[in-house]
This record gives C-alpha cells, structure tokens and sequence, in this order.
C-alpha cells in the first residue's frame, strides 16, 4: 500500500488558500492561518505538503508540536524549534517565573527575532495540535498580531475541532479572528474523493462500487478511517483483487470491521507479534515522542529485538523516525498512541508506568532530571507511587517558578505551579515535611485570590505543628503582607513578628525579603520610620549579594528619603533601578520606574523631569496594564480597545481591564448591560490593594448615571486614601464620589466625601489640589458663595486639565462652573459647555455626548448633537490618516510618514472610510477638502 500523500485528496483548495497567504506574508505582513478539523481528517497532511511547497520557494519552515503532556511547560512547544526561536530556551531557564511584564520583555524579544529572521526570506511557524498548546505560546499569538504586523511571518496552527477549546484557547482564536486569520476547516471527503483516496491507498486496480459506496458511508468521509477500513477489509478478508479489479467476497452488509480508527489500529497490531505490540505500547505510555535509548532501558529488551519492533511499527505506519539529538520516534497520529496506551489493561499500564519512571530516573543526570521533573511526577503518579509523585510534582513547581523569593512582592498566579503544588498537596501525607512549604507557595501561585489567606493560615498552623520555626516566620510574615496589601494595616504588626522569629536564625534571604516588605508598607504609609527600616533591608540584601533583593530595598529607600527631606532619594531610587536593569529583574524595573516618577515630583522636580521620568516608566511596559492605562487616558481609546482585547487573551479577563474597557463602552454606546460586569469587577478589585483600576468603577458607575452605587462603591477608594495610598486615580475617585453623592443628596455621604476630598497628607499626587479645589467649590456652594465656587472650581478643572488623568475628572468641575454661570452669564456658561462637550467629541463618546446634550438643554445650553451627525467621528490619527490620503499619499508612503506598519495605515483608511460612509479613497479626498469636512472635525 502507498504511504505517501493519499490523505491529501481533496485539499486542493485549502492549500492555494494557504498558498495565497504566504504570498501576501511575502509582502511583509504577518499572516495567521487556522486549519480545524476532526482527528483523522487529514490537517497534518494538509500543512505538510503546505511546508514542502513553502520550503520550495526558499521560505524558512519551522515546525513544532504541541503535546497534551506539555501543557504546562511554558513555550514547550517552541523550545523545539531553532533560527529565531533558539535564544527562547536559554530565556526561559535563566529566568522561569513568568509576570506580565517578564512575558512583555519576553515577547518583545521573540517578535525581534522574528522581524529580524524574516528581513531577507519569509517565515513559517507550523503549530500543530493547538488545543494542546500552553499558555503562555497561545498568549505570544495575538501578540505577534499586534506587534509584528510587518513582519514576513504565517503562523499555521491546526486545531481539533472535536476537542473543547480550554479559555485562554478560545479567547485567542477569538482575538485572531478579529485580525483577519485564515481560517480553513477541513470538511469531509466526498464520495468521489474517497474513491480517489482508495486508489491511492489500493496503488492499482479499480474499485468496485459496493467497495466504494460502503467505505464512504462507513468512515464518513474522514481519510484516516477511509485508510483503516481498506486495510481492515483486506486484512480480514472481505475484499480482494481479481482481474485488477477489489471486489467484496461476499456481501458487506455481514462485514466485521473497524468501527472506529482505535479498533483499526487494533485490528492492525492483531497482525503483529505480541511482543512488538508490548513494545509499542510501551513506547505509548512514555508520551507522543520515545527515544530509542528510553524506550530500550523501560523496556529491558535486546537492541535488536526493539529495532525490529520499530520497525515493524514504522512499516505499520504507526510511528516515524524524526531527527534530533539522537535516535528519536514520534506516533503519526494520536488516534494511533491512543489505541496502543488502551489495548493494555490498567495493572499493565501502571507496570508500564511505573517502569518508564525508573527508566528516565536512571538514564537523566542531576540537571536533567530537574527538567524531567513534571514527565517522572506524571509517570510516577499513574504507577501508583504517591511519595515519588508527590516528590516530583513538588519539584515541578520548583522548575516552573515556585520560589519564595518572589512571593512577598506580589501575589501572580501561575497556573503551571498550582497544578503541581494542588496533586503534590493531595498525594503528599498529612505530615509531609514540605507541607507548609507547598501551602504557602500555592498561596501565591493559585488563581482564586480569596483562598489565598486560608492556605497561609493552613500553612502556619501545619508549621506550628511540626515545630517548624523558619515556617511559622515565613507563613507569618506572608499573612501580614497579604493582609496588609489589601488594606489591613495590622498586617504589619504580623511582619514584625515574623521578623522577630526569623532574626534568630541568623542572616538569610527570608529576613531580607521579610525587611524589605516591612520597610515597603511603611514607606507607603510615610511612616517616620520608614528610612531607617529600609536602610536595614538595603543592609541585609548587600549581605546576601542577592541583586532583586537589593534592587527592590533601593527602589523603597529612595521614595522614603524623598518624604524625609533628603536629597538622595532620587539618586537612591535610580541606583536600585540602574541595578535591575542590569540584572534584567524584570518584577522590580517596574516598581523602581513608577517610584521614580514619584520620588521626582515628590522631591519637588520640574513638570520637564517628571515628564521625563514618565516616559522613562512608558517605554519599559509599552503593553500590560500601563499601556493600556496611557492609551485609555490619552484619549487613544481605539487603540485601548485594542490592547484591552489583547490582555484579555493574555491575562485573561483582569478587572482593571474589564473597568476601563467598560468606561469606553458606557461612553460610546450606553449602560446596558454593563453595570452587572463593573460590579463583578470592582468586586474582585477590592480583593488586593494597588491593583490596576481600583478606583475606576465610582467613575464608570456615574458615567452610567447609578450615583447610588457609585457612592457604594467609592467606600473602597475611601479606605485607600485614608491608608495614605497616593494613587493618581483616586483623587478622580474622589471628585466622582462626591459628584454622585450630591447627586442622589446623601447628606452623609456628602459630608464624608467633603472632608477627605479638602485633607492633606504628606505625600500626595500631583492632582490632590484639584481634588481640594473641588471640595472647597461644593463646600461654596452650599453655603452660597457662587463667585467662591466658580473660583475653586475653575482651580481644580486646570489642576485636572493635564496629561494622564481621565475625561471624566477633567468634565465635572467643568459641569459644576456651567450650573453656576447659566444663571449669571449664559454665553460664558455655552463656552464651557463647549469645551466640555469637545473633550468627550474627541473620543467619539456618543451616548455620553448625547446625555450632556439634554442635560445642557435643561439649562437653555446647545449640546452637541450625535444625531445631527452622519456616523461617528474619526479619531484624531484617522484624522491624520485622512488628510494625509487627501494630499494623494499612498498606504505605504503614510506608514513611512507616520511610522506604522502599512496594514495599519490600510486600517485606518478602511475605518474612515466606513465611518464616513463614503465608497473609496477619492470620495476620502473629497471629503477632506470640502467644507462639510472642516464643519464637521472642527466645532
């Protein structure tokens, strides 16, 4: 029977398609290609040939697999890979414990090489069994979307379709589809098609139309069953060749065949010697790819007793040989590892299991076994040896990120240290010397933020126990900074006594770290002793040589020096920055960046030095939260969309995301159906302190015109500022709060709001002013004193009217000056109505604009009319875009201009286009030089 290429019938089609997307990636632009289908209907197939046609015009081909086993390997399957992907391995062991911003740095890098690598030839990155694929490579997918537009890449991925796509799969099939991936699912074979198939299979003869007509019905059209059935009538003899013409036997209808592709395979081995079936299934149970030299010690069988067995499983077309480090087998399908790992019983399999373990601990060395830690727990696991599993899965953890260095300083969840940590948990006895220790860490690495304080608590009462002195101190010390990190400030009583417990077991990591943390709530609090504390952390890190811990203890220092009065905070701060930089410590950069900004507008610094340290901070996260927070308070907030749907495939749905992606909603389009989603959002905000967005639903909510919950809400911010937390949007919080008190007439409310909107503190942001402005404007209004009020209000629009902070902070004491001055002086009151309704003109916030203009009304005010006018208005670079295509510009020679990737430029004239309703890029011209343009952009 023919091996080669019969499953590709009928693919003619879908493979020009994929053919015409490397044609378009030719022209450097990053194409994606989705190729679903059912197991066995032929997507490898397809995408081989695809790489064998790439591969003939000088394209570099790279292909890779993921694997089931794999999923929680962060970039397993890329580590296979070479060319550009080559330096990923050596990334992901020097620094394994993946945060949104080491992912950024990580990405950022791999896009580069990309780029780099496709400069001179095209790219193509063949992702095969995505539903399999980890996280973190599904997050790098959209992101190559995003950033490396221009590029000459194709990303091909197949996709089963009879498997359920886990979240972070669908949200980024999602967010591909949006970019204009290629998607390609594999229909079944036709009748006629798998009569082609047959002959290709049969290799000479013709076919008898019983034949054809029986196999089509039966395997329903899907190649690898087309290929069982044939083989299976054959085999058993219901067909045979006479006069060069398969015929039946006899009738079919009594036919005994394979039912399925698994009792295919099974009906095939039946053909072979039972020792070459246990031998492969063997190779079955270690996982979808064997080496020769694992397979021989698991096994105990003579070299040639297995290279006859691979043999025959290759002649069977079962497995094939690939190239790599050394003899290297992988199975063709998973159908056929399937049928193999199921034709043994369960004791079988644990023997098998059990074996393979003993195998790969005697073949790998001390290194190599770290690195085999999550295959020996999985192995050890189904062999039924709970002690070594629950040993293995512990340091899977280790080898995925688990490491207490990192918890005090945030709490990241990482699903792949979970996993491990909750079977090591359930497999490891009660009395488990590293019980406390996997409590804790799986306090840190697991998703649900609320069970984080009860596993520490598990975790210090097991330590207490077990007479466990570094335990109790450590699970101590982590239930202080986790409460105190949400806002319970007798959390830091806790540290200190955790301090007091670890000081007598001498100088360690664990003290620092602890130093550190109780020198960082002061710092925030402006404790008086807040230097002297971090001074001590700065001590004991330098006495570890440990760089983050002395980077971090720098990085707290210099803000505190800064509130003391002394001059070296700022250079403080810049050192410990200078040593993450060259330490690549990329969880503290971030931190040393924002108390930067801090530190040089808190040590008085020019409104030019804190602008420069603001776009030092901006270019090291150009994505994450802060990305999208720059683009959201700029006014950019199509791009905010953009880079919301990104995080979401990234992150998942982040609250702080979920907010300001619900502001633009409610500005654009209204509140239905959104409130419901802000509240579940602020819910899980106020679960941890300083997370992005905390403050931001009080503001969303009075978009939305429920004053009573966004007074409810603003408790929170309420708690945040009376802690002394310096966030920039709470003094928005703040104002809305009060805005929405007074709304609903909460006399109470008012008057809370009112005292701590007028309060000072020590160390505040640069717009508390505003915020006090405000409150002194309401405090005049109520007592009478409208000439009072104008002033104060007036005060805190221009403290509010700067760069970064949001349209609605920057509209409401706009709104309180244009009450007041329609009673007074209307034509004033019309002109801050104006510049009111242009601020929210120029986010093309519709609903909002249409509220403001029947609320102005009300007030004999003309509002700006969303209805008066065709379609919405374009953004500010469309805008650009638009004038740019009116002086005869072509896609390429704008993207030259405005130094963006040609498909954006492309975008952007097809959205203005649409926007506008026009028909093309002349009517565009048009458009911008008449007068009906200049009306409309310019009020």
């Amino acid at each position: 029977m023919n091996a080669r290429s019969r499953t590709f019938i009928g693919r003619r089609a879908e493979l020009r398609r994929l053919d015409d997307a490397l044609t378009d990636c030719a022209r450097s632009r990053l194409r994606f290609a989705l190729v679903s289908g059912d197991a066995g209907i032929g997507k490898t197939a397809l995408i081989r040939r695809f790489a064998d046609v790439a591969r003939r015009a000088a394209v570099q081909v790279f292909i890779t697999e993921c694997a089931q086993e794999d999923r929680l390997r962060p970039f397993g399957p890329l580590l296979q890979l070479s060319g550009p992907f080559a330096a990923l391995a050596t990334r992901w062991a020097k620094d394994s414990v993946i945060t949104a911003h080491d992912r950024d740095r990580a990405f950022a890098a791999l896009s580069g090489e990309l780029r780099e690598a496709a400069r001179n030839r095209p790219i193509v990155v063949v992702l095969e069994d995505l539903q399999w694929c980890d996280e973190e490579t599904l997050r790098l997918l959209p992101y190559l979307a995003r950033r490396t537009a221009d590029a000459a890449v194709l990303v091909v991925a197949t996709i089963r379709s009879d498997i359920a796509a886990a979240a972070t799969l669908a949200r980024t099939v999602v967010d591909l589809r949006r970019r204009g991936a290629v998607e390609l699912a594999l229909p079944p074979l036709t009748p006629s098609q798998v009569g082609l198939l047959m002959r290709s299979i049969l290799e000479k003869g013709r076919i008898d139309p019983a034949l054809l007509s029986y196999v089509s019905e039966h395997s329903e059209g899907n190649p690898l069953f087309v290929e069982e059935l044939v083989r299976g009538l054959i085999d058993h003899g219901w067909v045979i060749c006479v006069d060069a013409r398969w015929q039946p036997v006899r009738s079919l209808a009594d036919a005994t065949v394979p039912t399925s592709v698994g009792a295919g395979v099974r009906d095939r081995l039946a053909l072979v010697t039972a020792e070459v079936r246990w031998i492969l299934s063997n190779a079955a149970v270690i996982g979808p790819r064997f080496t020769f030299d694992l397979l021989l010690e698991a096994t105990g069988a003579s070299r040639a007793v297995l290279v006859a067995a691979i043999r025959a499983g290759i002649d069977a077309e079962l497995i094939e040989e690939r190239q790599a480090d050394g003899p290297t087998f992988v199975f063709r399908h998973a159908l056929f590892r399937d049928a193999l790992r199921d034709a043994l019983i369960g004791p079988e399999r644990q023997e098998v299991h059990h074996r393979v373990a003993l195998a790969m601990e005697a073949t790998a060395s001390e290194t190599n076994r770290e690195s085999l830690a999550p295959e020996l727990a999985r192995h050890f696991e189904a062999a039924g040896e709970v002690e070594r599993a629950a040993r293995y899965h512990l340091a899977s953890a280790r080898v995925l990120g688990m490491t207490e260095r990192t918890w005090p300083t945030g709490f990241a969840a990482n699903a792949g240290v979970a996993a491990h940590l909750e079977r090591a948990l359930a497999l490891a006895p009660p009395d488990h010397l590293d019980r406390a220790e996997m409590l804790r860490v799986y306090a840190w690495a697991q998703a649900d933020a609320g069970r984080r304080l009860e596993l520490i608590e598990e975790s210090l009462k097991h330590a207490e126990k077990t007479g466990d002195r570094r335990g109790i101190a450590l699970a101590t010390v982590m239930s202080g900074v986790w409460r105190a990190m949400r806002g319970d400030r007798s959390g830091v009583a806790d540290i200190r006594r955790g301090i007091d417990l670890l000081e007598p077991l001498g100088p360690s990591r664990d003290l620092a770290e602890a130093q550190f943390q109780l020198a960082r709530f002061a710092m925030l609090d402006g404790d008086d002793n807040a230097v002297a504390l971090a001074e001590r952390a700065v001590e004991l890190a330098r006495a570890q040589a440990d760089p983050a811990l002395l980077a971090n203890a720098l990085v707290t220092l210099g803000p505190a020096q800064v509130a003391a009065g002394c001059s070296d905070g700022v250079p403080t701060t810049r050192a410990g920055i200078a040593l993450a930089r060259e330490h690549s410590l990329a969880a503290v950069l971030p931190r040393g960046l924002i108390n930067l900004v801090n530190s040089v507008a808190d040590s008085g610094g020019s409104d030019d030095a804190i602008e420069a340290a603001e776009r030092e901070h901006a270019l090291e996260v150009p994505l994450s939260g802060d990305g999208l927070d720059r683009a959201f308070l700029e006014g950019r907030w199509d791009d905010a969309l953009g880079m919301a749907d990104e995080l979401f495939v990234l992150e998942g749905p982040d609250p702080g995301t979920v907010l300001r992606r619900a502001y633009i909603q409610v500005a654009r389009g209204g509140p239905a159906g959104i409130v419901d989603e802000v509240l579940a959002a602020h819910e899980e905000v106020e679960k941890m302190l300083l997370w992005r967005g905390t403050s931001l639903a009080v503001e969303v909510l009075y978009l939305c015109a429920d004053h009573r919950a966004a007074v409810h809400a603003s408790q929170y911010a309420a708690r945040s500022m009376d802690r002394g937390v310096r966030l920039a949007e709470n003094q928005n919080a703040a104002v809305a709060a009060l805005a929405s008190a007074v709304a609903v007439g909460a006399p109470s409310a008012i008057d809370d709001w009112l005292d701590r909107c007028a309060a000072r503190r020590t160390l505040e942001p640069r717009t508390a002013e505003a915020r006090r402005a405000y409150a002194r404007g309401e405090r005049a209004v109520r007592e009478g004193r409208s000439d009072v009020a104008l002033e104060a209000f007036s005060q805190s629009a221009a403290g509010f009217d700067r760069p970064g902070q949001s349209l609605l902070a920057r509209t409401l004491p706009r709104l309180r000056r244009v009450e007041l001055l329609a009673e007074i002086d209307p034509g004033a009151a019309q002109r801050e109505f104006a510049a009111v309704t242009a601020i929210w003109r120029d986010v093309d916030a519709r609903w909002f604009l249409e509220r403001l203009r029947e609320w102005g009304t009300t007030r004999g005010l003309r509002g700006w009319s969303v209805a008066a006018h065709r379609g919405p208005r374009p953004t500010r670079r469309e805008l650009e875009v638009a004038r740019l295509v009116a002086h005869g510009l072509t896609n390429k020679e704008i993207a030259a201009h405005l130094g963006i990737a040609e498909r954006t430029a492309e975008t952007h004239v097809q959205r203005i286009v649409t926007k506008l309703d026009l028909r093309s890029r002349s009517h565009l011209a048009a458009w911008m030089a008449g007068a009906r343009g200049a009306t409309d952009l310019h009020p």
